[in-house]
């Protein structure tokens, strides 16, 4: 199976999130040695929810392979002034990050959309590198509520399993190959691990490109393996 030219959709956190000002992602090396045709749904502090809408719009986006990661399930999603809509898609999802490279695409939301899909610390002005999100006091209180009161991390971690376990299959029943990235797979584990032991890496993707080369050729790899065992 020849693999070069291949479309792949990249959805995930953070750790996914490919910059408008390097080409050092993983992403971006498929592409630049690679020969992939990449687009990049991820942005930085989503949500495990948020992480599924891009996995049902790449599915939609007719591609070869989706990469995606899994996100710690401390994560929440705040409704913001505008009204869900489930044809809407990924983009009911707030995008408001304008170095990344999935700001402003069609298909994605913007800083209007009706669903913050984030962590405790995107809340409120004191993060300097919030883009025009608009959260009120009310809604940081209604979060600390909900986090004393409705929250368990471990029920979060067993519903957020389930919830990438049926959008995994959904992937693999579209005919799509599926690649994921989380702390407990192999191919990631040098990201995650650099991201543990380098706490103060200034990079969006937590990384340096070393990391992100050997990323990328894990993943080259794990394709591989897999277009071997399906010959």
């Amino acid at each position: 199976m020849e693999l070069k030219n291949q479309k792949i959709i990249v959805c995930g956190d953070s750790f996914c999130t490919s910059m408008i000002w390097d080409r050092y992602h993983f992403s971006q090396i498929l592409e630049d040695t690679y020969g992939y045709q990449v687009t990049n749904l991820a942005h930085g502090s989503f949500s495990t929810v948020g992480i599924c809408f891009q996995i049902q719009q790449a599915i939609t986006m007719d591609p070869d392979i989706i990469i995606y990661n899994t996100t710690d399930a401390s994560r929440f999603e705040l409704v913001m002034n505008g009204k869900f809509d489930a044809a809407a898609g990924l983009r009911n999802i707030v995008y408001f990050d304008n170095g990344v490279t999935s700001y402003r695409r069609a298909d994605t939301g913007d800083t209007e959309s009706a669903v913050f899909s984030t962590n405790y610390a995107r809340l409120g002005e004191r993060v300097y590198f919030r883009k025009n999100v608009e959260t009120t006091q009310s809604q940081i209180d209604a979060v600390d509520q909900y986090m004393k009161h409705f929250f368990d991390y471990e029920l979060k971690t067993q519903t957020d399993s389930w919830m990438i376990g049926y959008w995994h299959q959904q992937i693999i029943d579209a005919g799509i190959t599926p690649v994921r990235l989380s702390r407990q797979d192999d191919i990631a584990k040098p990201m995650y691990a650099y991201a543990k032991n380098n706490p103060d890496c200034t990079a969006y993707y937590h990384t340096d490109p070393a990391t992100q080369e050997i990323l990328a050729k894990n993943i080259i790899q794990q394709l591989e393996s897999q277009a071997n065992e399906q010959k």
